[in-house]
């Protein structure tokens, strides 16, 4: 059984929701009053990569803003990425498992450490695009 399958395996303990594709899942995670998509994919067998999607469109005259705090945010973190795709907030998290003996634990740790960051940049980039420019 692959890293992705064993992932399943511990959101149906979890009783989380979430829709099967081919190599990837699709869920809508929570905390609090911040909720956001999230795609879960397996390269290959002992890696996920984790895209968590803020739900907010990014206008083309906060980019710049953006981006100098997307940078200051990704040089705080030891793991994962945020990017800016088209007009989305991402942020890409990645988990190398080689050991099945352990790798449904670890990815389980990964998947909530990445959504754990999801939470904690929240407020942070909300008020780059909701701010006057002039800040």
């Amino acid at each position: 059984m692959d890293i992705l399958h064993r992932f399943m395996a511990q959101l149906d303990l979890a009783g989380i929701s979430y829709a099967a594709q081919e190599n990837s899942v699709q869920l809508i995670l929570c905390s609090g009053s911040h909720k956001w998509k999230c795609a879960v994919t397996a390269p290959d067998a002992d890696r996920l990569c984790i895209f968590s999607r803020y739900p907010w469109s990014v206008p083309e005259e906060c980019q710049d803003r953006l981006l100098r705090e997307l940078n200051s945010l990704n040089s705080e973190l030891a793991e994962g990425c945020f990017i800016l795709d088209k007009d989305q907030v991402i942020l890409r998290y990645s988990v190398f498992v080689p050991d099945p003996l352990i790798s449904a634990q670890t990815a389980w740790q990964q998947f909530t450490e990445a959504a754990s960051l999801t939470e904690w940049a929240w407020n942070r980039i909300f008020s780059v695009l909701h701010s006057p420019e002039d800040q």
